[in-house]
């Protein structure tokens, strides 16, 4: 069986089949669609760079031996030989990923593979092949691959760059969802913490160390809503914002938690409505149980914006926190968090700063442009 999906303004074919690698390589498109950035946190400087490839669709089909997912590409150039970069197809349990000069990717047992990776605990399941065609890219992975969520091409031109930009993690040069969760929140890498594993993984707070990149973890459309804090004139944020319980949290150590919230919106009665925004929290965990509680809360790091928009909400390895939000499959803002400093920077879809301050106050900036 053959399910197929199109993805908005997006061209690449990731086709998934066993055989030998075969490179054929047309130029197409407009140099335009193909340019992506990145701000390097420390000095807030803006470095563009043009990626090989977009994703136009994704399908996959089955057979007794295993599992084809297909990528259709639109391309530009030849893929760089000292480009590093990542395709992965992420599932609820475990992500099938083929790396390229990257040494991060969490439970990754070597480069230029093809691995199936488990979510939770990083641990190997089973290798894979990779083909390389004249546009598509083809994956062939021993399993039958049940619901996947969302094909994710991250990039980057060179190891100086994943140096600059702090790791590779938040470079999406491409994604394309088999069924965009409601939420639109894109998954992260498998996470190793044996801590958030003994928490169920629901809920748990795993623990960021220097030169890991860990997404916050978020689980479901829906999540059960937890206390509130209360917003307002004078107050951290104009509306209430509901924590989730149910979403796991990261530790950056200090006692500093970031977490997932949701603004609530027109309509503040308890539970979801169109006007709700997803956020970024940060926190102070003075009670020690690993979870912010709604004293503890001390600052708004990212915001969602509407129309079915997709959020990146990770830690990057030098400890910087990012939130990425993408609407129409494009970048729309980048938020910077830099917890030594309390300091929030708020950057647009061009990548100028239009926000530096402390993580309150600034909700009218972003909601009016």
């Amino acid at each position: 069986m053959r399910k197929q999906w199109r993805c908005l303004e997006f061209s690449v074919f990731l086709m998934v089949i066993a055989g030998t690698i075969s490179l054929g390589w047309s130029q197409t498109g407009d140099s335009e669609d193909f340019t992506r950035r990145y701000v390097v946190p420390e000095d807030d400087s803006l470095h563009s760079y043009n990626i090989p490839f977009t994703f136009v669709n994704v399908e996959h089909e089955q057979s007794d031996s295993g599992t084809v997912i297909h990528l259709h590409t639109k391309e530009r150039e030849p893929i760089p030989p000292n480009s590093v970069y990542t395709l992965e197809i992420h599932t609820s349990d475990y992500i099938i990923v083929y790396t390229h000069n990257n040494l991060s990717f969490p439970g990754s047992t070597g480069d230029h593979l093809v691995q199936v990776i488990s979510r939770f605990g990083a641990r190997p399941l089973a290798p894979g092949e990779v083909i390389f065609r004249e546009n598509q890219i083809s994956l062939f992975v021993p399993l039958h691959v049940e619901n996947p969520t969302v094909a994710i091409f991250r990039y980057l031109p060179s190891r100086e760059d994943e140096e600059k930009a702090g790791g590779l993690f938040g470079q999406i040069a491409s994604y394309c969802w088999f069924k965009r969760s409601e939420r639109g929140s894109l998954p992260g890498w498998p996470i190793a913490d044996e801590f958030l594993l003994t928490q169920q993984q629901r809920g748990g707070t795993a623990r960021w160390e220097r030169g890991q990149q860990i997404s916050v973890p978020s689980f479901g459309d829906r999540p059960r809503l937890g206390e509130r804090v209360s917003g307002g004139p004078n107050l951290l944020w104009p509306r209430d914002i509901n924590l989730i319980p149910e979403d796991g949290a990261v530790s950056l150590g200090g006692g500093k938690i970031i977490e997932w919230g949701l603004e609530q919106g027109s309509f503040p009665s308890s539970g979801y409505d169109s006007s709700d925004a997803w956020v970024g929290l940060i926190g102070a965990d003075q009670n020690g149980d690993g979870r912010l509680q709604p004293g503890e809360v001390t600052g708004v790091i990212g915001r969602c914006n509407p129309n079915q928009a997709d959020n990146d909400y990770y830690v990057d390895e030098k400890g910087f926190i990012h939130w990425k939000n993408y609407g129409n499959n494009e970048l729309k803002f980048h938020y910077i968090y830099d917890s030594s400093r309390d300091l929030l920077k708020i950057f647009d879809e061009s990548g100028n700063l239009i926000y530096k301050g402390k993580p309150s106050g600034w909700r009218d900036i972003v909601v009016r442009r």
